[in-house]
């Protein structure tokens, strides 16, 4: 499954990632790396990397580096050709709805064009800007948007790792 991890969703994976030396070089390792390193989960990036630029600034930069490293390593991670590009009608709707950071739409350009179309989030943004009490609802309006007009399915970190163990 190839997805779009936010950085809210990194920071949340970071909050307690269990540290051990591996080869003289500090190792971290998160829920997600059993999928990463048996292949059921890639990660994608833009081209230009400004999605890792996000994720350093966000969360433990050194973290960050030795998660990528390893990630990398282990065909975690994925690079598309070019980020998408959302139409102006759609952007005009995820302005309405509050959905304006530069980085949020970022993460949604990399999905459009990604074969699975799947941004993972902790951030109300991706479901309801306006009332955060609907994270997670994927009826909540950027959530649906996304879906019925970008066929882009956004899930938490929970659920996509309820959908790999099934799967």
């Amino acid at each position: 499954m190839d997805v779009v991890l936010d950085s809210s969703s990194l920071n949340h994976l970071l909050r307690s990632p269990r540290k051990r030396r591996g080869g003289g070089q500090e190792e971290f390792e998160c829920s997600i790396d059993p999928f990463i390193n048996s292949g059921k989960l890639r990660l994608a990036l833009d081209p230009a990397r400004a999605l890792v630029d996000e994720w350093r600034q966000t969360c433990d930069s050194e973290a960050v580096q030795v998660l990528i490293t390893q990630w990398e390593a282990n065909n975690g991670i994925f690079v598309v050709d070019a980020a998408g590009k959302i139409s102006p009608a759609d952007t005009k709707t995820l302005k309405s709805l509050g959905f304006n950071d530069t980085c949020d739409k970022l993460v949604v350009r990399i999905a459009l064009v990604t074969d699975d179309r799947i941004i993972v989030s902790e951030d109300s943004d991706f479901w309801d800007p306006k009332t955060k009490a609907n994270r997670g609802n994927k009826n909540a309006p950027v959530a649906r948007l996304l879906r019925e007009a970008m066929e882009i399915t956004v899930l938490g970190l929970a659920i996509l790792i309820r959908k790999l163990d099934q799967g």
